[in-house]
């Protein structure tokens, strides 16, 4: 499939300073680019409401958004093959690669959401994101002038 002209990709949304990804450079399949980016906002969503959204977890927000995916594609690949098949000449069947791929997919989800404290057990661990105050002119006893 041809990549999409950059004229036709929507535009990036940018949430306090973090810029989604561009998830076409990464998945190929449209379906895998709308789940990424639906997710993408999910999380983002989530870490703003509870004040934990912080330009630091811009890299562990991808990784998760990542494992998602990557686990979304290996359930595809299992739900059609099975997760074991027999090996030819064998008595014991082999698991299908695709699900050990959703399983690791699973556990780096798993660990990804404890770090961004993201999942209800875990969202009281983490620690509020201190937000910048805007600097007051003259002390806080000037006021600024529209112009």
């Amino acid at each position: 499939m041809p990549p999409v002209p950059a004229s036709m990709q929507p535009d990036p949304l940018i949430v306090d300073g973090m810029t989604e990804p561009q998830w076409s450079a990464q998945f190929t399949d449209e379906l895998d680019q709308d789940l990424a980016r639906r997710q993408w906002r999910i999380i983002v969503g989530e870490l703003r409401q509870s004040d934990k959204l912080a330009n630091a977890n811009e890299r562990q927000v991808k990784r998760l958004v990542d494992a998602y995916v990557l686990y979304e594609i290996a359930m595809r690949h299992v739900a059609d093959e099975g997760a074991v098949f027999p090996r030819k000449g064998k008595k014991q069947p082999a698991y299908n690669p695709w699900f050990t791929i959703m399983k690791d997919a699973n556990a780096m989800a798993s660990a990804a959401e404890a770090e961004l404290t993201i999942t209800p057990r875990r969202r009281n661990n983490g620690g509020k994101v201190q937000k910048q105050k805007q600097p007051s002119f003259g002390g806080g006893f000037l006021k600024a002038v529209p112009k």
